[in-house]
């Protein structure tokens, strides 16, 4: 690898840690486990989902997603269904306690994300949201095909 590619993935992985961290940072002033703002901004935007579909978009272990859903719906905040479908999956939705606690919680960082937003322009975001996904999708595929292959994905 040249030195601009590896400075490009090196200030890629700084850019990204620094937006992980930057949403622990506010997790952590907020009171909120990590996890949980993870599982709670999706039920929020998706209203209804399993919980392997959480664990899947997040790249989580099931205990983890488990322990988190176990604890808001002890607060009463979510609820489990059956899925019809398939018995085995269960899909979580929040309560109404947990709608309107999904919405005290997270509207600050709403509030933030918007000013991030106007701040770089929707376009700019869009564009590094799609080469971000398109990116993560080719590495995760070159990496597959290399474990497949039986190859060193250290070369």
């Amino acid at each position: 690898m040249d030195a601009e590619t590896l400075r490009l993935m090196s200030d890629l992985n700084i850019a990204i840690n620094r937006i992980r961290g930057a949403y622990a940072g506010w997790t952590r002033e907020n009171q909120l486990k990590y996890h949980e703002m993870l599982i709670l901004y999706t039920l929020q935007d998706v209203s209804c989902c399993t919980q392997k579909q959480i664990c899947d978009q997040y790249l989580l272990p099931k205990q983890t997603v488990n322990n988190i859903i176990t604890l808001l719906r002890a607060r009463g905040h979510l609820r489990l269904m059956t899925n019809e479908a398939d018995r085995r999956g269960k899909y979580v939705e929040l309560t109404v306690s947990g709608r309107r606690y999904a919405e005290q919680t997270l509207s600050s960082l709403r509030t933030v994300e918007q000013q991030a937003v106007l701040k770089m322009g929707a376009d700019e975001l869009r564009c590094m949201t799609d080469m971000a996904l398109r990116y993560g999708h080719i590495l995760e595929t070159v990496l597959a095909d290399a474990k497949s292959l039986g190859g060193n994905t250290a070369t």
